[in-house]
């Protein structure tokens, strides 16, 4: 009886499928149904949380630019609800509570993003930039290295990692990391002010004039920043280069972004020419020009002859 139970069961599995009965077909039919409807819904469910991110992502965007940040961060939080993973909406969000001055809550949301799976380069460059910001050297070490683990070819890692070591004092490694970011194809120019400012700080004031000034090629004439014109007259002044100092100091001053220090420079590289008269009316100048400086009255009170010490010890 066992023996032709079996016999049956095999001669049923050996049927060709077209004579299969009719109740295992309509079975496969349900379960196949059931299957692929449920693989529907999921991709359908999934495409519609992440085109919701999406547009609420590129909505925050234009609330910012509109000066609407507070909805801007309320629409980032509500996408993050749809697609935790956004990597882009995690670091927006976390530059909007940066800018308000809530650096230990912007900090928070990437160390969020990390815990989702978001982790890139950018996102631990930013956690080290964060980390810098408020004096913690060690954390913003540990996030410039993992950032340029994960990519080595991007300017602003190599840049944070100079940061970062020039807070510590460590000028050589500082120097060599800013090499390194000026040489990645996505450089800034503006990387070479820090190379400058390194080699003033190392006392090589030869090799900083040669860093700001092959950051000036990158310019036109007419639109060199107005920091590094600055920059290029104090460094000329160091050099007892008076003129070509005085020079650069009148491009700053008379630039539109022009600063207080840029009139106090100026002011000083012309009193160490012997232009005194000039230095006092420069002091005006840049009284005028920024009235809510009360350095300028200060020193302007004094004589031309007072004037090389008292600026020399103001700056």
């Amino acid at each position: 009886m066992v023996r032709r139970n079996l016999l049956s069961r095999k001669k049923f599995q050996r049927r060709p499928l077209r004579e299969r009965p009719l109740a295992l077909w309509s079975l496969t039919v349900i379960v196949f149904a059931f299957g692929t409807t449920g693989c529907s819904t999921f991709r359908q469910k999934t495409l519609s949380h992440r085109l919701a991110a999406e547009r609420l992502y590129h909505d925050a965007n234009d609330l910012e630019k509109l000066g609407r940040a507070s909805s801007a961060e309320r629409l980032l939080q509500e996408s993050l609800t749809h697609v935790p993973q956004n990597a882009a909406a995690h670091q927006k969000l976390s530059e909007l509570y940066f800018a308000r001055g809530e650096t230990n809550l912007a900090i928070k949301q990437l160390e969020t993003a990390l815990d989702a799976g978001c982790e890139n380069a950018a996102i631990h460059a930013q956690l080290g930039r964060y980390s810098l910001s408020t004096g913690q050297l060690f954390s913003a070490k540990e996030h410039s290295r993992k950032a340029i683990e994960l990519s080595q070819l991007t300017s602003n890692v190599w840049e944070l990692a100079g940061d970062v070591a020039r807070a510590q004092g460590e000028l050589s490694e500082a120097l060599s990391a800013y090499h390194r970011a000026a040489d990645c194809e996505d450089a800034d120019p503006r990387v070479q002010l820090k190379v400058c400012e390194v080699y003033r700080e190392s006392n090589r004031t030869i090799r900083a004039l040669s860093a700001i000034e092959q950051m000036c090629t990158h310019y036109p004439s007419e639109s060199v920043p107005q920091e590094a014109l600055v920059l290029h007259g104090i460094v000329l002044t160091e050099l007892k280069n008076y003129h070509q100092a005085i020079e650069q100091l009148q491009r700053a001053v008379a630039n539109p972004d022009a600063t207080p220090e840029a009139f106090l420079r100026l002011s000083n590289a012309q009193l160490l020419a012997g232009h005194e008269h000039l230095a006092h009316q420069t002091l005006a100048a840049g009284s005028k020009a920024f009235p809510q400086q009360t350095i300028f009255a200060e020193l302007l009170a004094r004589t031309p002859a007072e004037l090389p010490t008292q600026l020399t010890a103001r700056q």
